[in-house]
């Protein structure tokens, strides 16, 4: 009943240092799109620095202030960085990304840059397009290299820099029957063309918010080692009721409890959060931590939109087969954090079973048209 280690503590935790570049290619200068999803301009000093500051914001604040990213640890490439190919080729080539990235490589070796100094190496190149180049940004799986195509959206450089963190996407189980809340654990499917709107992790078109919105779910936190098993995440073992403070509140204290983890069998566990940003609900998700180790949310509602996937005050998810029971109280505060109460039943419950009734005849022998 174990977290899985870090991937990267050195890039999950603590403050991070970042060395940004921009180049340009033969045939095409760069004009990247801003966070506001319209402006389409030359990507400045300053507004690079704004929209680290959006992403440091979020980080910082999602974290609970263990993963940060300082502008005094912001380095910026100084002008453009001209490389010497052409649109075409670098579509038509399978190893396009790579290719830019070791030309990069090679001129800042050049010019004196020392890369290991740098927990991040952010490349922004001109607008490619093509099945090389279908994304808005690229970051490696616990490493420290990233490209951005043709914009400094926050929500996307947050993204690939949780990426570089360790965390993978994430998606949501969908059952082939449209009612059903539990599916088999191979039935996940990454978001493609929505979103839930829940974790910044999330693979769709549809981008997360990072605006009071978009924390990464409460297992990558505690992996991350933001939130304390035993603590902060109590393994729910036998029945209770439980106090869940909101997890996107941006604060964290180690005598509350942010997430509640059960385990469904062998090789999967539910994980139970509060979001303030969602209402009055639980997030559900489950975790498959043997096999392929997918986390993905489950629709409480699955007759609706993904955006209203919460286990509402007042309703009950029960998963049958595995004897578990679920069901928020009540929200309330304590000391200006918002928490909900939740009720966790493991096993059957004395007090669930089928209804029964007497039937009493009052008169045994009625008149025609008596009532009885």
């Amino acid at each position: 009943f174990r977290v899985a280690a870090n991937p990267d503590p050195l890039r999950s935790l603590g403050p991070q240092s970042t060395l940004v570049v921009r180049v340009d290619f033969q045939d095409r200068e760069l004009r990247g799109l801003l966070s506001d999803l319209r402006t389409i301009t030359t990507l400045s000093d300053s507004r690079i620095r704004d929209a680290y500051a959006e992403v440091n914001e979020f980080h910082t604040r999602q974290s609970f202030g263990k993963l940060t990213f300082p502008d005094d640890q912001l380095t910026i490439f100084p002008g453009r960085m001209n490389l010497p190919y052409s649109v075409r080729k670098l579509e038509g080539n399978s190893e396009g990304p790579a290719q830019i990235l070791k030309s990069v490589e090679k001129r800042l070796r050049d010019q004196g840059y020392k890369l290991s100094d740098y927990l991040h190496i952010t490349i922004i190149h001109p607008y490619l397009e093509g099945k090389n180049f279908e994304y808005a940004g690229l970051g490696y799986l616990s490493g420290n290299r990233l490209w951005l195509n043709a914009n400094i959206i926050s929500e996307v450089w947050a993204h690939e820099l949780g990426h570089n963190a360790g965390a993978p996407h994430v998606g949501v189980f969908d059952p082939k029957d449209p009612l059903a809340i539990v599916s088999d654990s191979k039935q996940m499917k990454f978001l493609k063309d929505e979103s839930a709107g829940l974790d910044l992790m999330e693979s769709g078109e549809d981008l997360v918010g990072i605006h009071g919105s978009g924390d990464m779910f409460a297992l990558r936190k505690t992996q991350f080692g933001w939130l304390d098993v035993g603590t902060n995440v109590v393994n729910v073992t036998q029945s209770g009721q439980y106090p869940l403070f909101a997890i996107d509140s941006g604060t964290e204290q180690d005598d509350r409890v942010y997430a509640l983890r059960i385990r469904r069998n062998s090789t999967q566990e539910y994980w139970l959060e509060y979001r303030e940003s969602r209402g009055d609900g639980v997030t559900v998700t489950m975790h498959n931590y043997g096999g392929d180790k997918k986390l993905g949310l489950l629709d409480m509602t699955p007759e609706s939109s993904f955006l209203e996937s919460t286990l509402d005050v007042g309703n009950m998810f029960d998963d049958l087969g595995a004897k578990i029971h679920v069901t928020p109280l009540e929200t309330d505060d304590a000391d200006g954090t918002r928490f909900i109460d939740v009720r966790v039943t493991i096993g059957e419950d004395p007090a669930n079973h089928a209804p029964t009734g007497v039937l009493a005849i009052s008169d045994v022998t009625p008149f025609s048209d008596e009532i009885v």
